[in-house]
């Protein structure tokens, strides 16, 4: 993987590459090794346009855990499966979905944004909890679910493609 480095960067010296430069660096180390956890911390700072649609592929790709921490709310959106958000006074919760579905959790739960102290006697829900959005209100799919239709789609295709005479033999009981 070259993470969009050209083939004479190679050998540069990292202390003079930009910080979109080190930022790639980074994350071709991070996805080079091979691991189940990743951790990343605002990998979007100092990303350019193309970097970052090679991130959020290489996210979809990424077979383990991602704990990602990100003021970025379109790429969360994006790439992320759950949001694990503070309620206030020490307390967390886990929302399906991306950041988006988070605040419509949340409203529809009467929590909006998080107090400023959270009242000891209000318990969050759990995800399990949690009403699922009215039917009438219509929200573009995330990244993740666009790539899985995608997959999906060409999975469907190639399974149609399949010749009638191959399934013709098994029904003959040869």
């Amino acid at each position: 993987m070259d993470f969009l480095f050209r083939p004479e960067q190679a050998r540069t010296p990292v202390g003079v590459l930009s910080g979109g430069e080190r930022a790639r660096l980074t994350l071709a180390r991070a996805f080079a090794r091979p691991s189940n956890l990743l951790v990343l911390d605002e990998p979007t700072n100092d990303l350019d346009l193309e970097t970052l649609d090679l991130l959020q592929e290489k996210l979809a790709d990424y077979a383990g855990t991602v704990l990602l921490v990100s003021h970025d709310r379109d790429f969360l959106d994006r790439v992320v499966t759950s949001v694990i958000a503070t309620e206030g006074n020490g307390r967390w919760i886990e929302y399906a979905g991306g950041y988006t579905d988070m605040l419509a959790q949340r409203a529809s739960a009467g929590r909006g944004t998080p107090p400023a102290k959270a009242s000891v006697t209000k318990r969050p829900r759990p995800v399990t909890e949690v009403r699922a959005q009215p039917a009438a209100r219509a929200r573009r799919m995330s990244f993740n679910d666009q790539r899985a239709l995608e997959m999906l789609t060409a999975r469907v295709r190639g399974i149609a493609d399949w010749p009638a005479e191959s399934c013709g033999s098994f029904s003959d009981g040869h």
